[in-house]
């Protein structure tokens, strides 16, 4: 498999990913926060949920899954995914440091945000300029 191929496929499934957890965010915000921590959320609340965590990342699923259409798509793509995952990952960090409680899921989802970044960026490296 080529690097492209293989990006392509990285792509497709963040994309996918990201829609299906908006989806998930717009239609139960409290059920998916829950499964980080016990969540009681009033409608306003309830809102920017939907909004913040829903809505962007539908916003995102589906703008990677149009530049897949676009032959030049696939290294926007890639920088697109390791900024996002970067400063996931980032920002997760800075959540252990700042507030000391690492659970085991959050380290976990951390080294995949890490992950997913690394190898973007090792992809966007391979690609035929």
């Amino acid at each position: 498999m080529t690097a492209a191929s293989i990006a392509r496929h990285l792509i497709a499934l963040a994309g996918g990913s990201f829609i299906l957890f908006g989806i998930a965010y717009l239609a139960q915000p409290e059920a998916v926060l829950a499964l980080t921590g016990s969540f009681q959320l009033d409608s306003n609340a309830l809102t920017d949920s939907r909004a913040t965590y829903g809505g962007i990342q539908l916003g995102l699923g589906m703008y990677l899954l149009l530049l897949l259409r676009r032959k030049d798509g696939i290294a926007s793509a890639l920088l697109l995914l390791s900024v996002a995952f970067t400063t996931a990952g980032a920002s997760r960090i800075a959540g252990y440091l700042i507030d000391g409680d690492v659970s085991i899921m959050h380290l976990a989802v951390g080294l995949q945000e890490m992950g997913i970044a690394a190898f973007a960026i090792a992809l966007m490296r391979r690609l035929p300029e």
